[in-house]
């Protein structure tokens, strides 16, 4: 799951909370801040989980089965996601997280 504002609050039981009064929560704001994922973070993540799933099971992967596994159909046409896409797979990257 992508690591959000909202989605902390939910885990948190109170969405309302990081919403309507983050700025009276200086710290908590910094916090979320460090943690919270653009979505091009969260594709570039799902596509290095994906490509170290394939490493495990020793599979080879083509472009279009990581895009369908990593399900970064929708975003894969933005630069930034492209780019990652097309250096994992061109390195094999093991490590699924930075």
């Amino acid at each position: 799951m992508r690591v959000t504002r909202t989605e902390l609050g939910r885990q948190i039981g109170n969405v309302a909370l990081l919403h309507r009064k983050l700025d009276k929560l200086p710290l908590t704001a910094a916090a979320i801040g460090s943690v919270v994922e653009t979505r091009v973070d969260f594709a570039v993540r799902r596509i290095r989980f994906a490509m170290a799933s394939y490493h495990d099971s020793g599979d080879t992967v083509t472009r279009a089965q990581l895009i369908e596994d990593a399900g970064i159909r929708r975003v894969v046409r933005w630069s930034e996601v492209a780019a990652a896409l097309d250096a994992d797979l061109a390195s094999g990257h093991e490590a699924p997280y930075d």
